[in-house]
């Protein structure tokens, strides 16, 4: 007789499966749900069936037990063998996840705490990512990009964002709208009383006359970038400080060197040399999002300063962004496309590797909320493993949306929304975009507009909510297909 383990909620319930050659069911279920302290006994004793690995109450992976402990897939993972029937590649993929997941998981508290040493007075919060984000993300770079998995050290590679980090810096206040107002210069010149005037107005959403209106669009750019520069500039620089660190620990650059150097400013320089408590990081690509006519949490002056630190501590890496200049191309380079998101999708964040090798994205950008719920939409579309069944009517929206031609006029919208909030985050008051009439047709069962940014934030709340709640019972266990 063998005992397996039925688990139910947090607890568990012992049950007796008579084995002479097969596992015989004495009652019926669907599914019986192992751990996996048991999963190999029952696996050998049924003939190796298939199980799924229910990592989240309504989320679940293909997984191969019998190979946990391995360091590579026992079969080569390409999009050839990824698509055969007998869904072997596939397990084999769950179980690389896990494995990775696991690892992954192991640094996150050292990695917490290497990440808040740097961005020291601010919000950070770190996390690794989960199993079944990894399976998503393997799955792509099988299908869609043609990789091979070999070994886990290889999967992990394609992953290159293990650790995620990210820094949130605080809205700027109508007193800061007015001092950047009053002391900016553009062509060299302050703006007179009435342009500041007409402008303080502007950014509190006040009504204006023509004549004012056209004022307020000739500076409202210029002005806001320079509101994006003072929002992210104390983080520029921590992040400026810390790759210095980094240089000089490695030897490519000295004190006397950065001393010469007319490119890094002397405060930097002299913060090196009274602070013993800089911890060093290592850039290896950096990304400026944002949407077409978005404001970026960089600006063109800053992304500026990230390639003079490249020239002078001789660590190269790509730059991700669309500069100012982009807004009057007719023709882009690849990394001005890669950078502008058509769903108005903004951040800042940078790829790094940590002092014990561990791989992180650090995110840095704003409080505004849209940025928690916008993925939602690309998720839908894209058919991630990662939505519950609380997104079950948006991602039915979605997709007929994509089926009618209408992405282009709900990214439009997605944009503008984005747009809004990073208007707050700067500390200026506007008017929230209203979802199209064309868009507004897609209705819940309650008559709810689905596509509209106040659902999604809704849906993300509802969706947090659920699963703290179902993570109270919940333990991860692998479902076996009786």
């Amino acid at each position: 007789m063998v005992a397996v383990t039925k688990i139910v909620g947090k607890a568990t319930e012992a049950f007796t499966k008579s084995v002479k050659g097969k596992i015989k069911i004495p009652f019926q279920t669907e599914n019986e749900l192992i751990s996996f302290k048991r999963g190999k006994e029952l696996l050998r004793a049924n003939g190796n069936k298939e199980v799924v690995y229910q990592i989240k109450p309504e989320i679940d992976m293909p997984i191969n037990p019998l190979t946990m402990n391995a360091t590579k897939p026992a079969v080569r993972i390409s999009k050839s063998t990824f698509e055969k029937a007998d869904g072997v590649a596939k397990r084999e993929l769950g179980t690389v996840s896990v494995r990775l997941a696991r690892t992954y998981k192991m640094a996150e508290e050292s990695a917490r705490a290497e990440i808040q040493s740097i961005f020291k007075g601010y919000d950070v919060s770190v996390r690794t990512k989960g199993a079944n984000s990894i399976y998503s993300k393997l799955e792509k770079n099988v299908l869609k990009k043609g990789k091979v998995i070999r070994t886990d050290t290889g999967a992990s590679k394609m992953i290159g964002d293990a650790i995620g980090g990210r820094v949130t810096m605080p809205n700027l206040t109508q007193k800061d709208v007015e001092l950047v107002i009053k002391n900016i210069k553009i062509d060299g010149k302050t703006l007179s009383a009435d342009e500041q005037k007409i402008m303080q107005r502007f950014f509190r959403n006040e009504k204006l006359s023509l004549a004012e209106l056209e004022t307020a669009q000739k500076y409202s750019r210029q002005i806001k970038l320079a509101l994006a520069e003072r929002q992210s500039e104390p983080v520029v620089r921590m992040v400026e400080l810390s790759a210095l660190k980094q240089a000089l620990n490695e030897g490519t650059v000295t004190i006397e060197q950065l001393e010469k150097n007319t490119f890094i400013d002397k405060s930097l320089i002299k913060e090196l040399k009274t602070n013993p408590d800089i911890t060093p990081l290592k850039i290896t690509e950096f990304n400026n999002y944002r949407g077409a006519n978005g404001i970026p949490y960089y600006t063109d002056a800053q992304i500026a300063r990230l390639k003079d630190l490249q020239l002078v501590t001789g660590n190269h890496f790509d730059i991700i962004t669309a500069p100012e200049a982009s807004r009057f191309k007719n023709v882009l380079t690849k990394f001005e496309e890669d950078a502008l998101k058509k769903s108005g999708y903004t951040t800042s964040q940078f790829n790094a590797v940590l002092s014990d090798g561990s791989l992180a994205e650090i995110q840095i950008r704003g409080k505004g909320p849209f940025g928690e719920v916008e993925h939602i939409a690309y998720d839908s579309r894209q058919a991630k493993n990662t939505l519950g069944s609380v997104y079950d009517e948006y991602k039915q929206a979605v997709i007929a949306v994509e089926k009618q031609g209408l992405t282009p006029e709900y990214n439009n919208y997605l944009s503008r929304t984005y747009d809004y909030y990073r208007d707050v985050e700067l500390g200026i008051v506007s008017t929230k975009p209203t979802l199209p009439e064309s868009l507004r047709a897609f209705k819940g069962k309650d008559g709810t507009a689905l596509l509209d940014e106040s659902n999604m934030i809704e849906l993300h709340s509802r969706d947090v909510a659920m699963q703290a709640e179902a993570k109270k019972t919940f333990v991860p266990h692998l479902r076996y297909s009786a």
